[in-house]
């Protein structure tokens, strides 16, 4: 078997040195930390920068509600995230749910927790997939307040046959 031939002290301390985790300094001024980056480069992390929480992978709480309350006992064909709209080069919209009517036509769900706190290019983006794809209903929904009975507020956008279309 051809490889790295060590003695047995080599070998000893390399297997050392693999298991300690590097030494940490400890800093007792207003000194930032040091921290080791991938390239090698010993950086100063910035005490005005902090990290960024990451983004939340599967369904929100409201989202499992509106699909409990409002897509369930309506008793169409629904599905969660699994189309996708190109709005531009490198722009790509996911509506949260589809619902397929017993007419055919589709309704595209965009949930959300208010209205009032939307942010901007959810906005931009669900508006913008209205107008280019016409031909489906686009929905937004968000809960109503529990006092005056819950339910759902809905706001629909851009269908393009407005003289035959029916209510949802």
């Amino acid at each position: 078997m051809a490889g790295v031939r060590m003695t047995e002290e080599e070998l000893n301390a390399y297997q050392e040195r693999r298991k300690q985790p590097p030494a940490a300094t400890a800093t007792t001024s207003n000194e930032a930390p040091r921290v080791k980056k991938r390239g090698g480069w010993d950086g100063r992390v910035n005490p005005y920068f902090r990290a960024v929480a990451p983004k939340q992978k599967g369904r929100s709480k409201t989202q499992i509600a509106f699909e409990e309350e409002f897509l369930k006992p309506r008793g169409n064909l629904y599905g969660e995230e699994q189309i996708k709209f190109r709005l531009a080069k490198k722009c790509w919209y996911t509506p949260d749910y589809w619902e397929l009517l017993p007419d055919g036509r589709m309704i595209f769900w965009e949930i959300k927790g208010t209205f009032k706190f939307m942010p901007d290019d959810a906005k931009v983006k669900f508006k913008t997939a209205a107008e280019r794809f016409s031909m489906y209903i686009w929905c937004m929904a968000a809960p109503k307040s529990k006092k005056p009975g819950g339910g759902w507020e809905v706001q629909e956008y851009g269908y393009r046959n407005d003289e035959t279309r029916q209510p949802i």
